[in-house]
């Protein structure tokens, strides 16, 4: 189909209007993307893990595990830059259900929400 000039900018002009925080359901999440990564749909692990560690209080070590967790999510073969970022739509499956810091601990503490029968259990 034929896309007139007028169609062309006027899409250009909602796509700069559009946020991609706005389909983010939790309010810790969403807050904390707009705050730090406004308009970016992908993101250097390294400032990820930066941002989340200044901004959580988060010790190093929790921050590596974190991103070893969401680099594992992707849905595809990812090539080395990729492999350097990490995307809003992996992080959103995991704190936009759970929210930040239940998140965090599903990745890095995950003995901690589980209840302790079930440990005893397996």
């Amino acid at each position: 189909p034929l896309v007139l000039a007028e169609d062309s900018q006027a899409f250009e002009v909602s796509l700069r209007m559009w946020s991609p925080e706005t389909f983010l359901a939790s309010g810790d999440f969403g807050l904390f993307w707009q705050e730090h990564f406004s308009q970016c749909l992908r993101v250097a692990s390294a400032d990820f893990a930066n941002m989340l560690r200044t901004s959580r209080s988060m010790d190093v070590g929790a921050c590596q595990e974190l991103l070893t967790w969401l680099r594992s999510c992707g849905r595809r073969e990812e090539s080395m830059v990729q492999a350097e970022e990490v995307e809003l739509v992996d992080m959103a499956v995991l704190f936009d259900c759970l929210g930040m810091a239940c998140g965090v601990a599903f990745c890095t503490r995950w003995q901690e929400l589980v209840g302790h029968s079930l440990i005893i259990a397996i």
